[in-house]
């Protein structure tokens, strides 16, 4: 089985802390079937995200489930964006019901994310990370993060996926974009 490597940017205590939290956290849970890319970068003050290489911050959250969260989100972007035909054939087909669902979608924050069709992919992003996080940690630690997340930033977004969890549900079911592993 593959692991995860760690690599801090700077190496500052604060991105080592970082890394020895995540690392704790990895080997906490099974969670390897969620593992796209096997590099993270740790990088105080950045913002998470998944390209040129997954990348996580530093910042000390209170909630660890927040820090696994964001992982697993990072993950699945690798997951939904990857070269695999039929998961971009499945995501263009629920981002362009999700653009009729939902046609006055915000995008820019805090609302939306960096432009409408980021917005759309979110929708089913979030809602893949929100039901990992149930999967792994249970409901309950699963539904402070998506608070916490619904109050932070992708407003709309995390707003959504709690309104119209069965809706996300479905779209996901038709086109099979659960990770299977």
């Amino acid at each position: 089985m593959n692991s995860i490597t760690i690599t801090c940017k700077h190496d500052t205590v604060t991105e080592r802390n970082a890394a020895k939290r995540l690392e704790k956290l990895l080997g906490a849970y099974d969670i390897s079937r969620f593992y796209f890319t096997y590099s993270v970068l740790i990088e105080d003050r950045a913002i998470p995200h998944d390209l040129p290489a997954l990348t996580l911050n530093s910042f000390p959250y209170s909630d660890e489930n927040i820090v696994l969260e964001t992982f697993l989100h990072e993950q699945l972007h690798w997951y939904l964006e990857s070269g695999d035909e039929r998961v971009k054939w499945s995501v263009a087909q629920a981002v362009n019901e999700l653009r009729v669902k939902y046609p006055h979608a915000p995008w820019g924050y805090p609302l939306g994310c960096k432009d409408l069709d980021s917005t759309y992919l979110h929708l089913i992003l979030c809602y893949l990370s929100n039901k990992t996080m149930q999967d792994v940690v249970g409901l309950e630690p699963a539904a402070r993060v998506l608070y916490y997340l619904q109050n932070h930033h992708y407003l709309m977004v995390f707003r959504t996926v709690e309104r119209d969890n069965e809706y996300l549900a479905a779209l996901v079911d038709k086109y099979k974009l659960h990770v299977t592993g």
